[in-house]
């Protein structure tokens, strides 16, 4: 203490949460290198190699590797002391262990802590699928052939034959997976869960003789199927079209999803955006002054003659609508969004000199501007600008040769 101020160190506070230290035999308010030298001490105490045979001992090695991951992580001991093991739910696993997943399943029991739930059906099935645009203005049934595993009709997924039941495996006591602990250097050792070989994860087994002739006692077997699609008009790219219960079946567990996320193909002249649909066109002068027509074939195979209305002029980059002509608004086919038309008007290099005077009485006057003084210059303009000589340009400048105006300016060296 100093004056009125207490000085507090990281892990000084006493924590509410004790189980992993008590586990390591450490107080709260040790250090890592504490609970390191704490940890190493066990670790040679409960070592498999010093006891073999002996499940307390491997439960208990399991244990203090796990307490250990978290406690010699600053980031997960802060977390676990302020909001213990459920706070590290959701968190990466460390390198020793399964995951923190394996953490609650290891301490669900026995300190309080929730035990993870178990799934209730299989896990569904994600694959893209590509579609044409007009295929979602329309919509479409498509099928698919696919392959699944479903429960062996033999057996009902029992896996033996004539009602005979599994037992557990000896191997993995019926957990389905077991602890394999590796020497990463003296006094340390690693712990990785694999499933178990003999039972390959089931946790039960069956002998020969007694295994279903149909699916070899794996209770599954492999289906061939042919399934419908069916694509809403308006489904837009990215949504997700479920099938649902068509994914794998399991023992015990719901069947999942086969999910397909719609994919849409770029069309050649329709581009999409939202509910609305997008078109370029472009214009020659004289359409744009005096009218157009022309037709646009829909993504239904109609043909739609836009014309202009009678003396409408339409600008370079000028955008126009037409109603009702766009994507079907999805979940709702009925309403239409709209197709706009981004117009681009293409000038003539030219006009024959004795059209000019014609084509001038015809259009506005322009604005009066001042007039010049009697001594201005007359220049006409003969160079065309174009941006990828300015930046060729820009270039060689950058590269220290120079523009048009010749070469760089060097400093003289003194």
């Amino acid at each position: 203490v100093h004056g009125d101020f207490t000085l507090i160190t990281k892990h000084s506070l006493m924590s509410a949460h004790r189980e992993l230290y008590d586990l390591l035999e450490v107080d709260p308010s040790a250090s890592t290198a504490d609970i390191r030298k704490s940890y190493m001490k066990l670790a040679k105490k409960y070592h498999p190699d010093r006891n073999p045979g002996n499940e307390e001992a491997a439960k208990k090695m399991q244990e203090i590797s796990a307490a250990w991951d978290i406690l010699q992580d600053d980031e997960k001991r802060g977390i676990y002391d302020a909001h213990g093991l459920e706070g590290l739910q959701g968190m990466g696993g460390g390198g020793g262990g399964g995951g923190f997943a394996d953490i609650f399943d290891l301490f669900g029991g026995g300190f309080g802590g929730r035990r993870r739930e178990r799934p209730t059906k299989t896990e569904d099935t994600r694959q893209g699928l590509q579609v044409e645009l007009q295929d979602l203005y329309k919509g479409k049934s498509r099928n698919f052939r696919i392959s699944r595993n479903v429960l062996c009709a033999t057996c009902k997924g029992a896996g033996g034959k004539d009602g005979k039941k599994p037992a557990k495996c000896r191997s993995c006591d019926g957990h389905g997976v077991k602890v394999v602990l590796r020497q990463i250097g003296p006094g340390m050792v690693q712990q990785m869960q694999q499933a178990c070989p003999e039972c390959r994860g089931e946790g039960e087994l069956l002998d020969r003789a007694d295994r279903c002739p149909d699916c070899a006692g794996a209770k599954l077997v492999e289906r061939q199927e042919t399934i419908e699609l069916v694509i809403r008009p308006g489904t837009r790219h990215g949504e997700a079209v479920t099938l649902h219960g068509k994914g794998n079946e399991a023992p015990g567990l719901a069947a999942g999803d086969v999910v397909f996320v719609i994919q849409e193909v770029p069309h050649a002249v329709f581009k999409r955006d939202g509910d609305d649909l997008r078109i370029t066109k472009q214009l020659s002068l004289a359409e744009a002054l005096t009218g157009f027509a022309f037709p646009i074939k829909t993504l239904d195979d109609r043909v739609l003659v836009v014309t202009s209305q009678p003396g409408e002029i339409i600008s370079p980059g000028q955008v126009k609508g037409i109603t009702d002509e766009g994507m079907p608004r999805n979940r709702n086919p009925a309403i239409f969004g709209t197709l706009f038309i981004e117009f681009e008007v293409v000038f003539p290099e030219s006009l024959p000199a004795d059209s000019v005077a014609g084509l001038r009485a015809l259009l506005p006057r322009p604005a009066a501007g001042p007039a010049p003084p009697a001594d201005a210059e007359v220049v006409h303009l003969t160079v065309k600008y174009r941006k990828e000589q300015q930046s060729a340009q820009q270039y060689d400048e950058d590269d220290g040769h120079g523009g048009a105006g010749g070469p760089g300016v060097q400093c003289r060296q003194g």
